[in-house]
């Protein structure tokens, strides 16, 4: 039996489809879902009310659908229950403790990426136990492997794409600059920007540009001022999938944003990118240490002439920068060298990988 693990409401923006392949397919799964609050996000809980409330098919066509509060209760589930095949996401960030009480009974722990938080923390050690994890690019499945001193191993380090990816085909496109405000509590704000005033001279100098729609999480920080400057705040809702990105970048002809990861899921989706200057000391982990990912240089993944642009904050403010059409030939060289090969089939490709 498979188990599907939903910790998080918003892991259902990729596993959402998984579940829905195997659905289609006739194929028994098991829903296994985090039934306690955790912090104030507020997608945490994953009730089944949540759940039903983002679609009530993932929990109806389910072989089982169980609760758990705690790691004990979630082995004794998969124990209990036959669990071969364990699919999740982040698993290094999130079960990495219990890895070997997974194998002592058998299961096969499969692992799709969402964030890269645990691709700079997870050791060789965890990439020489998980039996699939599914990276969100070439590049970053690469670099993370050297990162962490890993011996590469193809069955079981894998980029297929992204769940979240099959949702950017063919999205619309309007007159807008979409600001994928940083992920930051109020807290970080000097430390990235110096104060909030500079913060708001930066959006000032986007929205001199064109009309600004910002992306954001209830959790994060948001200045009230923002929003004379806003067309539209898209935030997540309840209803995980399609993903809210995919509203906020058929509404968008550009993105801008501070060295966010969403810059595949930009690049996917055929936008144009500025990435604006901002520190990274905040980061949990070294990054001299994996300085080719995070680089300034032109031909780096966050500074790709004419396709992902690195912009000072300086000059966003004095308006020193421009928003510039798409270089179709460029796009295909970021693609080529950040990406790898990637269409809109990527929950297919990964859910037939975990049956093998």
């Amino acid at each position: 039996m498979i188990a599907i693990d939903i910790r998080e409401l918003n892991y259902l923006k990729l596993l959402h489809p998984i579940c829905m392949y195997f659905l289609n397919n006739n194929i028994p799964y098991t829903i296994v879902h985090y039934g306690m609050p955790r912090g104030d996000k507020e997608y945490n809980r994953s009730s089944v009310e949540k759940i039903n409330k983002s679609d009530p098919r993932i929990l109806a066509g389910a072989r089982n659908v169980f609760s758990y509060n705690n790691d004990s209760e979630l082995l004794r589930i998969v124990k209990d229950n036959n669990i071969k095949k364990f699919v999740g996401l982040e698993i290094y960030l999130n079960y990495n403790k219990i890895l070997k009480s997974f194998k002592s009974m058998g299961t096969k722990v499969y692992s799709i990426q969402y964030f890269t938080d645990s691709v700079w923390s997870a050791t060789a050690d965890y990439y020489s136990k998980i039996d699939s994890v599914y990276f969100t690019s070439d590049f970053l499945m690469r670099k993370s492997i050297e990162y962490s001193g890993a011996k590469f191993d193809k069955d079981r380090h894998k980029f297929l794409g992204s769940p979240l990816y099959d949702q950017l085909e063919g999205v619309g496109k309007e007159n807008n600059i979409l600001v994928m405000l940083p992920n930051i509590r109020a807290e970080y704000v000097s430390m990235f920007f110096k104060s909030t005033d500079r913060f708001m001279k930066i959006i000032d100098g986007l929205s001199k540009k064109g009309n600004l729609i910002f992306k954001t999480r209830k959790k994060q920080w948001l200045p009230a001022e923002l929003k004379k400057y806003s067309a539209d705040i898209i935030f997540d809702s309840d209803h995980m999938y399609p993903s809210s990105i995919v509203n906020a970048f058929s509404k968008s002809c550009a993105v801008a944003m501070f060295y966010s990861s969403s810059v595949y899921e930009s690049v996917m989706a055929d936008k144009y990118v500025i990435n604006i200057e901002a520190p990274l000391i905040y980061r949990k982990f070294n990054v001299n240490h994996i300085n080719e990912y995070f680089s300034k240089e032109n031909g780096s993944l966050y500074n790709f002439p004419d396709v992902v642009d690195f912009v000072s904050q300086d000059k966003i403010i004095s308006g020193d920068f421009s928003v510039k059409e798409l270089d179709s030939t460029k796009l295909a060289k970021w693609k080529d060298k950040f990406m790898g090969k990637c269409e809109f089939n990527s929950a297919e490709l990964i859910s037939k990988d975990i049956l093998l």
